[in-house]
């Protein structure tokens, strides 16, 4: 059987390769929606980084770097941010949920329901879920709060060690011993000086080993 010859390339004209047009680029992606309980939320995200810039700006901490005609954040907006993911991401959810456990009698653990069901019997502005979210925010900066500095000021804490008050007399007498707990001059004291101590753990990270000692 005689074999047939095959044109080779240059016997091809351009016409018969098909014209194949480019893909258009994607559509950019829509954003994707707010859960209903991050924006009720807001209003304390927003204390909570107006509070640390204060502290920030009073003790000259950086708030910004300027490097090849951009600006990025520093170290106030880094212990901002810590502070609100340790917060209203990380405690206040918990407190929350065994808020809503304690309310509800158990209810909520017998019918095995999932995590944010607890909240949905009330609409999100209601007076009693505004009330629960202050209970649960109040409680989460005091867990923190205890958490980090009961090493300082507790019966066996450092400042005792040394013979140093942990805080100002004026701050202890007239805040803290005269004030119920979730009451906001408490509260803000508290975020003062969870927001100093983040500064300090934030800027420490300019030296190596600096943020270890500072949690000694």
């Amino acid at each position: 059987m005689p074999l047939r010859r095959v044109p080779s390339s240059r016997h091809l004209s351009s016409s018969s390769i098909p014209y194949v047009p480019a893909l258009p680029p994607p559509a950019p992606a829509p954003p994707l929606p707010e859960a209903p309980a991050a924006i009720a939320r807001r209003p304390l995200s927003d204390l909570l980084h107006n509070v640390t810039w204060a502290v920030a700006r009073a003790f000259g901490f950086q708030a910004f770097n300027a490097s090849a005609s951009q600006w990025a954040p520093a170290t106030a907006f880094l212990a901002a941010d810590h502070l609100e993911a340790l917060i209203l991401r990380n405690i206040m959810p918990r407190m929350t949920d065994s808020g809503a456990d304690r309310s509800s009698g158990g209810g909520k653990a017998a019918g095995g329901s999932g995590g944010d069901e607890g909240e949905s019997h009330q609409p999100e502005g209601s007076a009693e879920t505004t009330e629960r979210q202050g209970t649960a925010f109040a409680r989460s900066v005091w867990e923190l709060h205890s958490h980090i500095f009961l090493p300082y000021e507790g019966t066996a804490g450092w400042c005792r060690h040394v013979g140093l008050a942990p805080r100002l007399s004026g701050a202890e007498s007239d805040v803290l011993g005269s004030q119920a707990g979730d009451a906001s001059p408490v509260l803000h004291l508290l975020l003062c000086e969870l927001a100093l101590y983040f500064l300090l753990y934030s800027e420490a990270a300019n030296l190596r080993h600096t943020p270890e000692l500072i949690c000694i």
